[in-house]
């Protein structure tokens, strides 16, 4: 088992959102409890029951127990003043190209005439001509699709993606973290785009000429989203996980606590 919980050395760390956000859900918790980390983007299942903020979905995952952590970055969500009609009818991406996925993905989907793509940072020198610049939330709002593509792990925007009042369009997702992306179904939260991308624009205009349909998507969505929009809910519930954690680990007993 792992190292005791003390916040006052959590600086050692040297990821200061992580820190932040144990130290939020540690807080008031036995400094007794000893726990085993694994910090950043994480790909692999732990070969011991190990705290995480990203597991690879699938049915042997148990050893990555998922706390909601950098949730200044992924979990951000959105007040959407534009409907599904009065934007743009076409997709956006914007973000970084560097892990080969992504990067596979979106050679093969920038060819989809309906996609307005661009990539703000990327070492790959295939993708010189699709360089632009950095396009914050409120301006990708304006589209009716989003595009949503993990990269190392989970894609970042998804969360915010799913909150607001565009249609997301994502390749089925590898990896979960807090926010369940394990527990999302193509057709019902979100409209899978094959890896080679090559539905991508037959998605776009079946979507358009069936804006109902993709509404009804973009609501179960949101509701998937508002679980996770109580702060002291979430909090609650990440302290009860960690609870859990301790007891399933033999540090104490239920009426120990």
């Amino acid at each position: 088992m792992g190292q005791p919980v003390d916040l006052r050395a959590l600086g050692v760390i040297g990821k200061s959102r992580y820190k932040t956000d144990l130290a939020r859900i540690f807080w008031s918790l036995p400094r007794s409890i000893k726990a085993d980390f694994l910090l950043g983007d994480i790909t692999r299942v732990p070969p011991i029951p190990s705290l995480v903020k990203s597991r690879p979905i699938g049915a042997d995952n148990s050893n990555g127990i998922l706390l909601p952590l950098d949730a200044q970055r992924h979990f951000q969500f959105v007040e959407d003043s534009l409907t599904f009609e009065e934007k743009l009818p076409a997709a956006i991406w914007r973000g970084s190209a560097h892990h080969k996925r992504r990067k596979e993905f979106l050679l093969k989907a920038v060819a989809c005439p309906c996609l307005d793509l661009g990539v703000i940072r990327s070492d790959d020198p295939r993708f010189a001509a699709h360089i632009r610049p950095y396009m914050p939330i409120a301006s990708q709002l304006k589209y009716r699709y989003i595009l949503s593509v993990e990269g190392k792990d989970v894609a970042t925007n998804l969360k915010w993606i799913m909150s607001s009042n565009s249609l997301c369009l994502m390749p089925k997702p590898r990896y979960e973290t807090w926010f369940m992306e394990g527990q999302l179904v193509p057709g019902i939260h979100y409209v899978e785009i094959l890896d080679d991308a090559n539905n991508l624009e037959e998605v776009i205009r079946y979507y358009n000429s069936y804006p109902e349909k993709a509404k009804i998507i973009i609501a179960n969505a949101q509701a998937h989203t508002l679980q996770f929009r109580d702060i002291k809910t979430e909090l609650c519930l990440s302290r009860e996980v960690v609870l859990e954690y301790a007891r399933l680990t033999g540090q104490f007993t239920s009426d120990r606590w």
